[in-house]
């Protein structure tokens, strides 16, 4: 597993994404979002969409309690900026967006990991791939211990 470039611990937490080497040749046909304290610890981990190896991006937003990452295909996930925990998430296609984006993680096909930046984000940019087909019926609800 590779760590990507994260983000800065703001929030007293780092928010990165990895990919994981699920098939031989797809680029990330799996990735992993992790929570991380100040100390480098890691408070929690989900597993986000299995994509088809289109080195799909994921965007982090910024709400009172909690940082949200809005994957392509709808799904958001919630993490505390309290605990670092994954506490929370839906299917949320095409949902107006949070007001305060903080960057997106986009694949460097030269680091062989994903990148942290800004960029200019609209709903058309955030959902790109209508499929809550792998996260319909499953996880989040209440905070993991």
């Amino acid at each position: 597993m590779l760590t990507i470039i994260s983000t800065d611990a703001m929030w007293g937490q780092h928010i990165k994404v990895e990919k994981r080497n699920e098939h031989p040749f797809l680029v990330d046909h799996g990735r992993v979002a992790k929570s991380y304290d100040k100390a480098g610890m890691l408070k929690d981990s989900i597993t986000i969409s299995s994509h088809t190896g289109s080195a799909s991006s994921i965007n982090l937003f910024e709400m009172d309690t909690a940082l949200i990452l809005i994957d392509v295909n709808g799904m958001w996930y919630f993490v505390s900026k309290s605990s670092g925990k994954f506490i929370n998430g839906f299917w949320g296609w095409e949902k107006d967006l949070p007001i305060y984006y903080i960057g997106t993680y986009t694949y460097d096909k030269g680091l062989n990991a994903y990148r942290f930046e800004k960029q200019v984000v609209s709903k058309e940019s955030v959902y790109q791939q209508k499929d809550p087909s792998d996260y319909s019926g499953r996880f989040l609800g209440e905070e993991r211990e």
